[in-house]
């Protein structure tokens, strides 16, 4: 009998770690997709709000510090001349995350299964003499 409580004991703390495992991964991928849904929809606003030839330098200036860490540029960036890209992406495109590690190690199909979405958002704006003359946003 004692063995009984035993087995059933382990089986019953086997059970919920294994549930309480599925749903925090649940949540974090959903989490995931989630913030980066809300990051995207700000990030195109901010680019509808761009007028081709119209936008000046500081408009752009006001555009590199909301974005700060998700923008670059290559090169030098004035007035005269810049080409800066805003990228948005969830986890499986970030190093170093767990959920990347679990979907390039055979976990991908459940990534999927749990809503996960494999997605990049490019969104690039050119600075000539002092305005913006181009802006194209991309998946």
């Amino acid at each position: 009998m004692r063995w009984k409580t035993w087995f059933l004991r382990l089986m019953r703390i086997t059970g919920v770690s294994v549930v309480s495992a599925a749903l925090a991964f649940i949540a974090a991928v959903q989490g995931d997709q989630w913030l980066l849904r809300y990051r995207a929809e700000r990030l195109m606003a901010d680019m509808q709000r761009i007028r081709l030839y119209q936008s000046t330098w500081a408009d752009a200036q006001d555009l590199m510090h909301r974005w700060g860490a998700r923008g670059h540029y290559d090169g030098t960036c004035s007035a005269e001349d810049c080409r800066y890209s805003i990228e948005l992406s969830d986890a499986i495109y970030q190093n170093g995350t767990w959920i990347r590690w679990f979907a390039t190690h055979g976990g991908f199909g459940v990534f999927g299964l749990l809503g996960g979405r494999p997605v990049r958002l490019v969104a690039t704006f050119t600075v000539h003499n002092g305005t913006i003359c181009r802006a194209l946003v991309r998946k």
